[in-house]
């Protein structure tokens, strides 16, 4: 009878053993699993910061493009103004030529 209990809680430990070996087994393939999510994770992060630093990046390079057309645009305008004077300074000395001319051959 001792014979056949010692024998039951061998089979018991023997049992808890195995369940023992099982849990670890699976906790050991969670941690695996559990790190394998956290290096996607991070990841997903850095390339997220790569992609976020590479918006900033061409943002910047916008905004100094932008600043490059608007001082070419003032430049432009700049010019404009001076052949405009140019050529109202070119018409008003032309027709003062005229004038003078027609008194000349009038006179």
């Amino acid at each position: 009878q001792y014979l056949i209990k010692i024998k039951d809680l061998a089979d018991v430990i023997k049992s808890k053993e195995d369940l023992i070996g099982q849990l670890s087994k699976k906790e050991e393939h969670s941690q695996q699993l559990q790190r394998q999510y956290e290096k996607r994770i991070e990841g997903m992060e850095a390339e997220k910061a790569k992609q976020q630093l590479q918006d900033e990046l061409r943002v910047k390079k916008l905004q100094k493009e932008v600043l490059a057309l608007r001082e070419q645009q003032e430049s432009l305008r700049v010019r404009m103004r001076q052949q405009q004077e140019e050529a109202e300074q070119l018409k008003a000395t032309s027709s003062q030529k005229i004038n003078e001319l027609l008194h000349r051959s009038g006179g």
